[in-house]
């Protein structure tokens, strides 16, 4: 070790692994804790605690479908913008003409990833438009069957 100072880059390293996301969860516990706590001060009975949590439970487990269709639509489209990126900036750049070329041909690669992921964004906003339409549509068909 050359300078004293490099001593503390093992322990700043081990803190930021282990102390951080270590923390993080404590206090997570500790406000679960805090809450479940106010609601017994509220004077709520165990059974109605017990159907509180099972609720959220339940509303964790069944997520909006549309919010997997977006992230993978979002995935799916930096991915292929990636690629088309990549493949335009190596047939772009060439090291033995750099006139060729008078920018950094990896900054189109960044271009087309996030020019794609919107793209994928735009085509989930279509979808689900749609999809909110054709809801509406049938819930105004059920209403007006049973009025009659």
């Amino acid at each position: 070790m050359n300078h004293p100072e490099e001593l503390f880059i093992p322990i700043i390293a081990i803190l930021a692994t282990f102390g951080i996301p270590g923390f993080v969860v404590w206090k997570f516990i500790e406000a679960r804790n805090r809450e479940r706590m106010a609601i017994i001060d509220k004077g709520m009975s165990a059974e109605d605690i017990r159907e509180l949590f099972h609720q959220e439970r339940r509303e964790r487990k069944n997520p909006n479908p549309l919010a997997s269709l977006k992230w993978g639509l979002l995935v799916f489209f930096v991915g292929i913008g990636w690629l088309i990126g990549d493949m335009i900036s190596e047939r772009i750049y060439n090291p033995y003409e750099p006139t060729r070329a008078g920018y950094n041909t990896h900054d189109l690669t960044v271009a087309t990833v996030f020019i794609c992921g919107g793209l994928g964004l735009l085509i989930f906003y279509l979808i689900a438009a749609k999809k909110d339409r054709s809801d509406k549509l049938e819930q105004a068909i059920t209403q007006t069957s049973h009025r009659e």
